[in-house]
């Protein structure tokens, strides 16, 4: 899931999932890739131009590019994917992680990001490094072995991402109101008075985060379970909140040093 760049790492992701199907006859697992189709300078083509060429003939029908596809519809993907795997060389966050380990699906990140946060020391051993440009690849491959195994195997594995992710949604959530509610515009250490522009910032950011991750755990509870939609409708009024509260800090005057 994501845009099929450098950044993300897709390419890191496609040449273990080949040299997987290559070691061991018997893995047969399809390899889905969602996202937008970029230029890559390193191929002076697009990813899949240039993937496409390598990717075996016997492969075709594993392997597939669908391109970017609705939010709506991306549920069901990770709810039916055994793993997803995302091997960003940087990031800073992952929403995308984010959603796919709220719908029970386990997830491989790149070790020392963003990514690997998410996971926190409970799931650290689902954290590839893939700074090694002559490791990752065996390492990567190692470990998507391992996890479709465990999940033959077990089938608790993807609780363990689903109680994650209920972790972090519910502290973003709990922090952004905290942030609103606390922050006021009076003044800074030093007496100095707190520029209106970077609070009015801070709140639309709050306000525009918390809304986000509650469209998505609306649209992904109702996609696997309508019943459960109605369970979420009270979370949705958070956001309306922020909004209503912003507005009351924001018409307030400053306090301005004496």
């Amino acid at each position: 899931m994501g845009r099929l760049d450098r950044h993300k790492g897709a390419d890191i992701l496609l040449a273990a999932y080949l040299d997987a199907v290559r070691d061991f006859p018997h893995f047969d697992a399809r390899l889905l890739m969602i996202g937008r189709d970029c230029f890559c300078k390193a191929y002076n083509r697009s990813f899949t131009e240039y993937w496409n060429e390598k990717i075996p003939s016997a492969l075709k029908e594993l392997v597939k590019f669908l391109g970017p596809v609705q939010h709506a519809e991306l549920a069901a993907y990770y709810q039916h994917a055994a793993l997803c795997v995302f091997p960003s060389r940087w990031e800073v966050f992952g929403i995308v992680c984010l959603e796919a380990m709220f719908c029970g699906c386990p997830v491989i990140v790149s070790k020392d990001t963003g990514l690997e946060e998410i996971l926190g020391p409970d799931l650290s051993e689902f954290a590839v490094d893939m700074s090694d440009s002559k490791k990752r690849c065996a390492e990567l491959k190692k470990r998507i072995i391992a996890v479709r195994d465990v999940r033959r195997e077990k089938g608790g594995l993807g609780a363990r991402f689903k109680k994650r992710a209920e972790e972090i949604l519910s502290a973003g959530a709990s922090g952004l109101v905290d942030l609103v509610e606390n922050q006021t515009p009076w003044e800074r250490p030093g007496g100095l008075p707190t520029p209106g522009l970077v609070l009015k910032k801070n709140i639309e950011m709050a306000s525009a985060l918390n809304g986000a991750m509650r469209e998505m755990i609306k649209a992904l509870a109702t996609s696997a379970d309508p019943r459960k939609a109605a369970a979420h409708a009270s979370d949705m009024t958070l956001s309306s909140r922020l909004r209503r509260k912003a507005k009351r800090i924001l018409s307030r005057r400053p306090v301005r040093p004496a």
